[in-house]
């Protein structure tokens, strides 16, 4: 589909940001969430595709996807996170987690 164009949105601050719709592309920040195995497995793929600029790993859901729900500090889910975290430093992507 095709976004429509507002001026009155809340990134726009309801229309306070001069120059917004001139601006916004440079300014914009994709990150995207890596949630399970599979995703994990074609990471490199998936934060390689253009314009994505960082890479949200999910510790609960990624846990649930090992089979290890409700234990996001299981051995494998952390191994697994760490090891997604080097791929996207190899790459040069940022990664963002949640932390207690």
């Amino acid at each position: 589909g095709i976004r429509g164009v507002s001026a009155l949105t809340r990134a726009t601050r309801f229309g306070r940001v001069a120059q917004y719709a001139q601006n916004a592309e440079r300014e914009i920040c994709l990150l995207l969430q890596v949630e399970t195995r599979e995703a994990l497995g074609n990471l490199e793929s998936i934060a390689s595709v253009d314009g994505v600029d960082g890479v949200f790993l999910g510790p609960a859901d990624l846990a649930a996807s090992f089979g290890h729900r409700g234990q996001p500090a299981h051995p494998e889910v952390v191994d697994a996170i760490v090891d997604a975290i080097e791929r996207l430093k190899a790459l040069g992507k940022p990664a963002g987690i949640l932390t207690p």
